[in-house]
């Protein structure tokens, strides 16, 4: 089963190469490791790839409840429409989420291919339990 973010990124770009799905198998979202969640240097929580950066200075991952600020920049990329920028609390520098660094060839994966191959930064968790709306009780009091 391929990962639900390589299949729309490919449908956005067809020269993009699909992986397997290694987590959350068997639902709808399945994911690669590359669009799984990594665990933030300074936290130590798993975030979402989409709002977390990696800092090249300190290579680390870090997660968007722990940057300093963040913004949303213009920008197309495989279908949409804006991407995050996140104020790094330990090089004080602005950093692309790691989307759209893999977009533009700068996630560290690219780089160093070993860190893919041993998972590194990945959480370790397999998958996520689905969360259903809590039910409201509705009372069967009439109004009169």
């Amino acid at each position: 089963m391929s990962c639900l973010y390589c299949e729309q990124i490919h449908d956005n770009d067809p020269s993009y190469i699909m992986r397997e799905s290694e987590f959350d198998l068997g639902k709808d979202w399945s994911r690669c490791p590359r669009h799984w969640r990594y665990v933030c240097s300074i936290c130590g929580k798993p975030n979402h790839f989409q709002a977390t950066f990696f800092c090249p200075d300190d290579e680390e991952f870090i997660c968007d409840r722990c940057s300093k600020d963040s913004k949303t920049v213009d920008g197309e990329f495989w279908g949409w429409s804006y991407y995050w920028e996140y104020l790094c609390p330990t090089c004080g520098g602005w950093h692309q989420s790691l989307d759209y660094l893999e977009h533009t060839g700068g996630h560290p994966y690219l780089d160093k291919p070993d860190w893919e191959e041993e998972m590194k930064g990945l959480s370790p968790e397999q998958s996520l339990p689905i969360k259903w709306p809590t039910q409201v009780e509705v009372s069967e009091e009439v109004i009169t």
